[in-house]
């Protein structure tokens, strides 16, 4: 992981020193600035969003020690992460709200692993559903994940009356304290835009992010796929959790179609969720030249990166 996070810093450094990195100016939150507008582009935006990425890598690390979703102490679905990261420089070089909203999921999902079981814990579903209408008023693809995790609390056994009822007030709550302290107004609050594949794939400038992102969601799906006959087999904690990863994983790939303007915003969620599905494969899939997918993968990402650079 250290290797990757090292080649990652090199590659995006030489991406912001050629001019690859162009600035994020879009604003899709219901009713405040989006996070690529929070910091002035340069070279503060690119490294608080390394750290970002560090970050997010370092709490897929802690959530498995945690929760032991991969039956593994092993690293390599964060080392994955990185990579994958890499290979769209454009978009790790700068702070923006794909790599907020990842990290948000994340943190969301700690809490949702933590309610496994235990009914009454309210108070968590409250500030899960909290985090992703706050996230929301920022960028409204936060508020798509909602349903994502109403099933998740389903497979946490969690989501009882009291339960929905605190998932709805949370929901309400960030619109109705900025609502109340006059920092926005009702007429302020902007209804999201869709466009779909077909009329978006025209623009030859995607072509390359797409390849991108249709690999990963290639491999997504492969190891995915074969990870679930495992997972059948697993205690019934082990497969909520990982049950959830494939709501995770199957809600953001659906989310790349249906909202492919706004493509950007997934790629690291989408990110996060291959990661985690290959680094389960490799773990349940252990041989002795095992090394040899592993490294043929990352070689495959740098391609897409060096591409970026060609191009």
């Amino acid at each position: 992981m250290i290797v990757a996070m090292a080649a990652a810093i090199a590659a995006i450094v030489m991406a912001f020193v050629n001019g690859i990195i162009t600035p994020i100016t879009e604003q899709k939150g219901l009713a405040l600035p989006s996070a690529n507008s929070w910091i002035t582009f340069g070279a503060t935006s690119t490294i608080i969003n390394l750290l970002l990425v560090v970050a997010t890598a370092s709490m897929m690390i802690l959530l498995n020690k945690l929760h032991n979703i991969i039956r593994s102490i092993s690293s390599l679905f964060a080392t994955t992460f990185i990579v994958m990261q890499v290979a769209t420089p454009g978009l790790m070089g700068q702070l923006y709200d794909g790599t907020v909203l990842c990290l948000t999921i994340l943190l969301a999902t700690f809490i949702l692993f933590s309610t496994f079981g235990r009914i009454h814990e309210t108070r968590s579903i409250f500030l899960i559903f909290f985090l992703l209408a706050l996230g929301a008023l920022t960028q409204y693809a936060y508020a798509l994940f909602i349903p994502a995790f109403l099933l998740g609390c389903i497979q946490m056994r969690t989501l009882t009356f009291r339960g929905l009822v605190a998932a709805i007030i949370g929901i309400a709550t960030p619109f109705w304290i900025l609502l109340g302290l006059g920092i926005i107004q009702p007429n302020e609050i902007n209804l999201p835009s869709f466009t779909s594949v077909v009329s978006a794939l025209s623009f030859n400038d995607t072509m390359r992010l797409t390849s991108t992102i249709g690999f990963t969601i290639l491999v997504t799906l492969i190891t995915g796929v074969a990870n679930f006959m495992k997972i059948y087999g697993y205690n019934a904690r082990t497969r909520a959790f990982n049950g959830f990863f494939g709501i995770l994983t199957i809600s953001t790939i659906i989310l790349l179609f249906v909202d492919f303007t706004n493509i950007a915003i997934y790629i690291p969620l989408l990110n996060y969720c291959a990661a985690m599905q290959v680094g389960h494969f490799f773990v349940i899939n252990h041989h002795v030249r095992t090394y040899i997918p592993i490294l043929s993968l990352n070689l495959i990402y740098a391609a897409f990166c060096v591409w970026t650079f060609l191009v």
